[in-house]
Formats: C-alpha cells, structure tokens, sequence
C-alpha cells in the first residue's frame, strides 16, 4: 500500500516538472497583461511540486530516525516541508488576487475615464 502511494507520488511529480518545463519553454498562452497566465500558471505548478514534494518528504524522518541527523527531527521536518508548502501556495493565491484586483480596478477606472471625463478632470 505504502510503495504504491510513492510510486503515484513521484510518477505525479516527475510528470509535473515535465510540463513545468516545457511551461516555461514553450509559454503557451499569449503575451495578454504581460504575460499573467504564464506566471499563475506557473506558480500553480510550483505550488503542486510543493505539494508533491512536500508530501514525499513527510516521511523522510521515518528513515533517518535515530541517526543524529536532523532529517530524523519529525518537527523540524514538518516546519521546514509545510512552511515551504504554505510558501508556494500563498504565491500564487496573492499572485491570482493581484491580477484579479488589478483588471476590476483599471477597468473601472478606464469606464470612468472614459464615459465620465467631465466629472473626473481633478483626477
């Protein structure tokens, strides 16, 4: 059961590094402000390598334990894997947000500019 769990985990992450690199080579989606589906689909990537990773590496102090090593250190493991986890994953919810906030913000602005150019000339 076990063995079978890891095999799916690094067949998952291999796979997702694959496309995480041919991402970033090829940059499939178009050039629209500035590029912003490539960078959150990047760092939706990252954040699943995190994953990924992260849950491969939760049971690194299983097989460390008792050598001195502070991989052996359950704690120390779980602070550093799921700090990094968390790390990845609010990147790329602030990075989802900003872009969302930026386009309903401009684009009203841009209406106001536009259809209301007399009320906003202090602006």
């Amino acid at each position: 059961q076990d063995n079978n769990l890891y095999v799916r985990l690094v067949l998952m992450f291999t796979v997702s590094a694959a496309y995480l690199g041919i991402h970033q080579s090829l940059t499939p989606f178009d050039n629209r402000e500035y590029f912003v589906l490539d960078r959150l689909e990047t760092a939706s990537l990252l954040a699943l390598n995190a994953t990924v990773l992260g849950r491969l590496l939760l049971d690194v102090p299983d097989y460390w334990q008792g050598t001195g090593s502070v991989l052996g250190n359950r704690s120390v493991m779980n602070i550093v894997v799921l700090s990094t986890v968390y790390f990845f994953h609010a990147v790329f919810w602030g990075k989802s947000l900003y872009a969302l906030l930026k386009q309903a913000v401009l684009r009203t602005l841009d209406f106001k500019l536009t259809n209301f150019r007399d009320r906003t000339t202090g602006w």
